[in-house]
């Protein structure tokens, strides 16, 4: 495991966790609609924290992030990091791309999805999502920036076997 990965990807999770309670609605953001299910009422104290970059900041965090999170749990080399990159790259550019084509895309989510936590919001992504080029840009910057933040971490924050 690399700590340090672990904990620059959980910081990427921060912030964008912020722009959702600063610069999103409340009804339209999942984790802060399910908060007010159980009576936890967040209240928005900006609608702009995050200026212009707002908009597709959230792309970027959850590719760097998830990046970030999974290659320090794995503890991987740099052929590692390439595949795990890889694969958040697709995983992100699918729901994006998933928005742009919802109609083809909401046929081929399961029923039994509306069973699962989480995944019980995945036609309502598809449908009400709005699909933005800008995000496109942001996820392919996320995992070009991980990666070279991988490389510059491979050394730091390792446990000792």
């Amino acid at each position: 495991m690399n700590r340090v990965q672990i904990l620059i990807g959980i910081f990427g999770l921060v912030v964008g966790t912020l722009v959702y309670i600063f610069d999103r609605s409340l009804y339209q953001t999942y984790f802060l609609f399910k908060m007010m299910k159980f009576g936890y009422m967040p209240y928005q104290i900006s609608n702009n924290l995050f200026g212009p970059l707002g908009g597709s900041l959230p792309a970027f965090t959850h590719a760097f992030s998830f990046i970030l999170i999974t290659a320090g749990l794995l503890g991987c080399n740099k052929l590692g990091y390439f595949f795990i990159c890889l694969f958040w790259l697709f995983i992100d550019l699918i729901f994006e791309l998933s928005q742009k084509f919802s109609s083809f895309s909401f046929g081929l989510i399961p029923g039994w999805f509306e069973n699962i936590f989480i995944l019980e919001n995945m036609r309502n992504y598809v449908i009400r999502g709005t699909f933005d080029f800008m995000d496109l840009v942001f996820i392919c910057l996320g995992c070009g920036i991980a990666f070279l933040v991988l490389l510059n971490t491979e050394k730091l924050g390792g446990l000792e076997k």
